[in-house]
C-alpha cells in the first residue's frame, strides 16, 4: 500500500521544482523527532532574544498608546482594507510610530505572565522562538532623524542601523520603485530562520515567513486604525535589500516589507 509520502513524491513534476521539493520535505509527519523539552528550554535560554545592535545609541520610544488606534473601527480597518494606488507621505508623530512598532513586534506579556522562559509578543511565533527582526526606515517621523533603525522589542526602542535618508536606496531594490517616495515609514521584516530550524527543522522556514505575514497584517491594521494606509510588498530584489541592511542573505534574510502612508483617494 502506498504511503502518503510515496503519493506526494509521485505527484512531483519531472523537473522537481524547488517549491515542490521544499513543500514535500518540510511536511510534518508522525516520524518527526523533537528535541526534549528541557533541552530545548536550555537552548532557548542561551539564544539571543533580539538582533544585537547594543553598540548603537538607543532611542527610547514612548509607550504605545491605544488612543492612537481610534481613527477607524476594527471593522473599518480590516474589512475596508485596500491597496492604495495614490499615496502621500504624511508626518507621523513619535507616539504613532511607537504604537505602530509595538503593534507588529512589541512585547505584551512578561515571562512571569506567560509562564515561559521569555516574554511573549503581540504576534504569534512558532514555539516563541522569535526569528523575526524589524527594521524601520523613518522618512517622515516627528523627532526622528531619517535613517533605517532596528526595533528593539525588549526595550521598546530604536537603534540606528543605516544613517540618513535611504529612500532612493530602498526604491532601487523594488519592482515598483515609486512606492518609498510616496510613503512615510518603511517596515522591513527580516528573519533568522535558524532560530526556528533548531526546533522544527526545515518546517521552521515556513513558520518564519508566516511570522512576517502576521506582523505585516498587524502593521496594516494598526496603520489603518490610526487613520493611515499601508501596502505590503513582496516585490523586492532580495540580495540588494539584504546588502542595504548588511545581512548575509542566508542566516539573516529579508522576508517582507510594509510601507505606511496615506491614500489620497480615500
Amino acid at each position: 500500500m502506498d504511503t502518503l509520502i510515496d503519493i506526494n513524491t509521485e505527484l512531483l513534476s519531472e523537473e522537481g521544482e524547488l517549491w515542490e521539493l521544499f513543500h514535500v520535505n518540510s511536511k510534518s509527519t508522525r516520524s518527526d523527532l523533537f528535541i526534549p523539552s528541557e533541552q530545548m528550554a536550555e537552548t532557548m535560554r542561551q539564544m539571543p532574544l533580539s538582533f544585537s545592535a547594543k553598540s548603537r545609541e538607543m532611542l527610547p520610544l514612548p509607550a504605545a498608546d491605544p488612543a492612537c488606534l481610534d481613527k477607524r473601527t476594527v471593522a473599518e480597518s480590516m474589512l475596508e482594507r485596500a491597496t492604495p494606488n495614490n499615496f502621500v507621505a504624511p508626518r507621523l508623530s513619535l507616539i504613532e510610530l511607537a504604537t505602530l512598532m509595538h503593534s507588529c513586534a512589541g512585547e505584551n506579556r512578561t515571562p512571569e505572565e506567560a509562564q515561559a522562559e521569555r516574554a511573549f509578543r503581540v504576534v504569534p511565533s512558532g514555539g516563541a522562538m522569535y526569528p523575526m527582526e524589524v527594521f524601520v526606515h523613518c522618512r517622515n517621523v516627528e523627532g526622528v532623524s531619517p535613517g533605517i533603525y532596528h526595533y528593539d522589542p525588549i526595550n521598546h526602542a530604536l537603534r540606528i542601523h543605516v544613517e540618513g535618508d535611504q529612500t532612493d536606496a530602498i526604491a532601487n531594490t523594488l519592482v515598483q520603485p515609486a512606492l518609498p517616495e510616496d510613503t512615510s515609514v518603511h517596515l522591513i521584516f527580516s528573519m533568522l530562520p535558524s532560530r526556528l530550524a533548531i526546533k522544527y527543522g526545515d518546517r521552521g522556514y515556513r513558520f518564519a515567513m508566516m511570522e512576517a505575514g502576521h506582523a505585516s497584517q498587524n502593521a496594516i491594521i494598526a496603520a489603518r486604525a490610526m487613520g493611515y494606509d499601508a501596502i505590503p510588498i513582496g516585490g523586492y530584489r532580495d540580495e540588494e535589500m539584504e546588502a542595504l541592511l548588511g545581512l548575509d542573505g542566508v542566516n539573516h534574510v529579508v522576508g517582507y516589507l510594509t510601507f505606511v502612508g496615506l491614500d489620497q483617494d480615500a
